[in-house]
């Protein structure tokens, strides 16, 4: 009886033994899985600030680029309208309604669709026969018209005020600048 008092005895000690190892293993992973779980929510979030840090860097620096794209892109048309008034020294911003001029004997211009109407006063003494170049320039710079005003078998009187019609087609784009070319 003593050796199955012994062998029981051995046994509850090995089975409080095994529970005793299972319950701290069992504390133990949890308190290691719960460590385990803070510093990969700490990685997490270090992770999640510095990708946050390096988006906002390159959206600076796109933002810095566009700027910069910007600018040049400023200075470049500003330098080409430049060269445009060295071409055409008269040239003007082009205006979809009415675009007064008051120079010689045009007094103003409109195009309607594909129609142009030039309002001609003569402020001189003598008859005039008007001779000049409309010359319709595009965003590019490109000449996309060149209306010729001639007048060769007629004449406007002094201080005649007088309309002339005609037809405009803009084959490179919409004009943006017009220039006045006078051929007397």
């Amino acid at each position: 009886m003593k050796t199955i008092y012994w062998i029981l005895v051995v046994f509850i000690a090995a089975w409080l033994g095994f529970m005793f190892g299972f319950i701290v293993t069992r504390r133990s992973a949890t308190s290691l899985k719960q460590e385990l779980r803070t510093q990969l929510e700490r990685e997490f979030e270090k992770a999640k600030n510095e990708a946050d840090r390096i988006v906002k860097e390159a959206k600076n620096e796109a933002d810095r680029m566009v700027e910069k794209a910007k600018k040049e892109t400023e200075g470049f048309a500003l330098r080409e309208k430049a060269e445009l008034f060295k071409l055409y020294p008269n040239l003007k911003e082009y205006r979809s309604e009415r675009n007064v001029i008051n120079e010689k004997y045009i007094k103003s211009f409109s195009v309607r669709g594909d129609k142009i109407r030039i309002e001609m006063h003569n402020a001189t003494s003598d008859d005039i026969g008007p001779d000049a170049n409309i010359i319709f320039l595009n965003k590019q710079g490109f000449v996309t018209e060149n209306y010729e005003l001639l007048w060769i078998f007629s004449r406007i009187k002094p201080g005649e005020t007088r309309f002339d019609e005609g037809y405009v087609e803009f084959k490179y784009g919409e004009p943006v600048y017009y220039s006045i070319e006078f051929s007397d």
